[in-house]
């Protein structure tokens, strides 16, 4: 069935499979263990990964790391950071209008993903949830934006979990490390 088990297949190829992610809460972290296989029928192959992630609580730390997009990278090895010149945003205000009243709210959550460089490679904003008038061109639109930080990293590997020293070795060595940051966004909308 898999001509190259827990392989080497590229990722971004989909195919029928499952994952299991088993972990615990503690104190706003959580942590766990991942197991993935994905049938890859364009190199005729399972691919199989192992890992481990780590979701973290707010705090300086990690708003400090979010804030210089810092990150160790595996290809080049060593640290990065993306420290932000100047940031801003058109169109919003930012405080309430004299003489209106909130009207409507979307609370969202944007995403930024690094890829093993330490670039990086996705930026995503999430809705979370929406009550309310919310259409722009009715209201006047607040927008409230908390600090950039550090909110997961994940360790995986093509190699299955190792119970010795000589697999840590093979399963670090194919190792890539994921990480996300996250930033919580309010949109307030008054008339």
């Amino acid at each position: 069935m898999s001509k190259k088990a827990g392989g080497g297949s590229h990722l971004g190829y989909s195919g029928d499979g499952y994952n299991i992610y088993l972990g615990g809460n503690w104190r706003g972290y959580r942590a766990g263990v991942l197991y993935e296989e994905v049938e890859n029928e364009r190199e005729n192959e399972t691919d199989r990964r192992t890992g481990f992630m780590v979701e973290f609580a707010f705090s300086d730390v990690t708003e400090l790391l979010g804030k210089l997009r810092f990150d160790y990278t595996r290809s080049p090895e060593g640290f990065a950071a993306h420290i932000p010149i100047a940031s801003g945003y058109f169109g919003y205000l930012d405080q309430k209008p004299e003489g209106t009243e909130l009207v409507g709210e979307i609370k969202a959550e944007r995403v930024m993903t690094y890829w093993q460089n330490g670039q990086a490679r996705n930026f995503y904003e999430h809705r979370i949830s929406k009550w309310g008038v919310t259409d722009p061109k009715e209201t006047a639109v607040v927008m409230e934006v908390d600090s950039w930080y550090l909110q997961l990293e994940a360790l995986v590997s093509p190699h299955s979990l190792p119970t010795n020293w000589d697999e840590v070795k093979e399963w670090e060595s194919g190792r890539q490390g994921p990480a996300q940051l996250k930033q919580p966004v309010t949109y307030k909308f008054y008339q």
